[in-house]
């Protein structure tokens, strides 16, 4: 079991380690999130007072640390955890009047065309968008020139190339690991087929995985039936490059 200390890490995460390790605890659901936040949010540019779609926030640890260190407002959206539950959890860390919890499946968000100025998703994106249409349906949430940040688990090669997951990855995350993808695949797959535009670069590979961060180009805005078609990627391989938990 991890030592609760080993949780606090102020050279690497300055702003994770402010927070009371047991707290994080309590809420965990999986890889420390906001040593995954930090990380990733160099790349981001959150301006306070932006509106920020935190996708699948679980427990709603990151929506806290993405409300008290940017100052955004936060709509932290989750299947697995009911709304008011994670509305307690911000009441709690004093941060309810910034955070609004929404139940959403992440298929069919509840959210206006262009709502978000950043979307954001810790350790949660290997769950529901591994698709191949999944971030062109996505990018259609966020205004001309926001940001997509994703944390995910990723593979140095894709599965389907392979033909089988590596029996050393197999061993430790089972048939999980089939629907995992690499950074190139991010890039392509959020491109619309229309498209003809370049994936904007940005995206790096952590410890856990791959994590990518980029900026969706401005556009023109043309409405058919209330949606607009998404204009690109916003991931692309990384550009500082660290040791992946999933050689292939």
């Amino acid at each position: 079991m991890t030592a609760v200390n080993d949780l606090v890490r102020p050279d690497r995460y300055p702003r994770s380690a402010a927070y009371d390790p047991a707290w994080l605890l309590d809420l965990d659901m999986g890889p420390n999130p906001l040593w995954l936040l930090e990380d990733l949010a160099r790349d981001l540019d959150p301006r306070p007072g932006a509106r920020v779609l935190d996708l699948g926030s679980g427990m709603g640890a990151t929506s806290v640390f993405l409300a008290r260190e940017y100052g955004v407002r936060v709509v932290a959206a989750d299947w697995w955890v009911g709304a008011e539950r994670a509305a307690a959890v911000f009441a709690a860390a004093g941060v309810g009047d910034r955070v609004e919890a929404v139940h959403a499946e992440a298929h069919a968000l509840p959210f206006a065309d262009e709502s978000f100025d950043a979307i954001v998703s810790i350790d949660a994106f290997e769950y529901f968008g591994t698709a191949d249409g999944y971030l062109p349906y996505l990018l259609r949430f966020l205004r001309p020139g926001g940001q997509l940040a994703v944390a995910t688990p990723a593979m140095t090669r894709e599965v389907r190339e392979m033909g089988a997951i590596p029996p050393h990855v197999k061993a430790v995350v089972g048939w999980e690991a089939i629907a995992w993808h690499t950074p190139a695949w991010c890039g392509s797959s959020g491109r619309s087929p229309n498209s003809s535009r370049s994936p904007p670069r940005g995206s790096r590979r952590t410890a856990g995985g791959t994590g990518c961060c980029g900026r969706a180009p401005a556009r023109r805005r043309t409405r058919r039936s209330g949606r607009r078609t998404s204009g690109s990627s916003t991931c692309s391989p990384r550009t500082r490059a660290r040791t992946s938990a999933s050689h292939c």
